[in-house]
């Protein structure tokens, strides 16, 4: 029986620990030397390796097991109890978790995040030089450096959209 309940106890405590304390600190390494690099739609949910998923996984396996060792199952059948009961708890707590980690919102704006957004011209651009737009991206206001892909004027207060990021500046075309 011992060998059931002690991970279901060791489990919740370590699950109540964490909870409390934002054990939020899984094992994540992130580099930036100014290149971005495009993981597309990569779905960063929950780990099946975090602390959360394997108190989760222990909590199932000694409940499961602990139940079915009381009402007289052996030590093989209330393990294999134990392990359908870790399944169980952890595929729930994974699904749980990944609702939690897909409604967080990321402040990380990419070049990619410019394209397609309008704005206005604060400075005017002219023949094949740099003007200023103002726009909105994300909830913030940005102020751009700006360039016209035509190389031609374009006056103050113009609306732009942008099409491409080269650096710190934004090449736009008139709208």
């Amino acid at each position: 029986m011992f060998l059931f309940v002690i991970p279901a106890i060791v489990g919740f405590v370590v699950l109540f620990m964490v909870l409390i304390a934002g054990g939020d600190h899984d094992v994540e390494h992130e580099a930036d030397v100014g290149h971005e690099i495009d993981t597309g739609d990569i779905d960063h949910g929950p780990s099946v390796i975090s602390i959360k998923m394997l108190c989760l996984i222990a909590i199932g396996f000694g409940v499961a097991g602990a139940i079915a060792k009381y009402n007289g199952g052996n030590i093989t059948t209330s393990s294999i109890w134990g392990i359908g009961g870790a399944a169980v708890l952890g595929a729930i707590g994974y699904f749980l978790l990944g609702i939690f980690y897909r409604s967080q919102a990321s402040s990380t704006i990419t070049d990619k995040d410019y394209l397609g957004i309008t704005g206005r011209l604060t400075v005017g651009i002219p023949e094949s030089g740099k003007g200023q737009m103002i726009c909105v991206l994300g909830g913030r206001t940005f102020t751009l450096t700006a360039q016209n892909k035509n190389k031609e004027e374009m006056a103050v207060n113009s609306t732009v959209k942008v099409i491409e990021k080269i650096g710190d500046t934004v090449i736009v075309e008139k709208i």
